[in-house]
């Protein structure tokens, strides 16, 4: 009967001391594997650089604040005098400069001269991700 108590603890004894390294090996392997998130705020412009956007630099022709659209006439449309517009649409992300400064999609104006940043989205919209303005090259000054 003794015999047997000691084997049972014995027993006892082994799987407990090879449960506690499993355990902590297990919560090695899973902090390993742990990634750290940033806010949502932070990693906005980080997406938009690493995204690959087209490039296009124009006239302004009209802007639609409550619409959030620009509508653009590009250098070579305007060399060659062709009427071809093209269409953006700006989002609450997109990022528009001028001269450097923070501006907004109100302060936008026919005449002036951008260079917009650009990609496609699901329903074939160009999507203006940074609008640049050089208030020196406005068209008429």
């Amino acid at each position: 009967m003794n015999r047997c108590l000691t084997i049972a603890l014995v027993v006892l004894l082994l799987t407990g001391s090879m449960a506690i390294p499993a355990f902590s090996s297990e919560q090695k392997n899973s902090v390993k594997e742990v990634v750290p998130i940033a806010p949502s705020g932070e990693n906005l412009e980080l997406e938009q650089k690493t995204a690959t956007n087209d490039k296009i630099t124009g006239e302004i022709i009209s802007v639609n604040a409550e619409e959030s659209t620009i509508v653009l006439r590009t250098e070579a449309d305007v060399e060659k005098g062709a009427s071809q517009e093209v269409s953006f649409v700006v989002e609450d992300k997109t990022i528009i400069e001028k001269d450097n400064q923070p501006s907004t999609i109100a302060d936008l104006k026919a005449g002036q001269k951008v260079n917009i940043e650009y990609s496609d989205n699901e329903e074939g919209q160009k999507v203006a991700k940074f609008v640049r303005v050089n208030s020196s090259e406005e068209v008429g000054d």
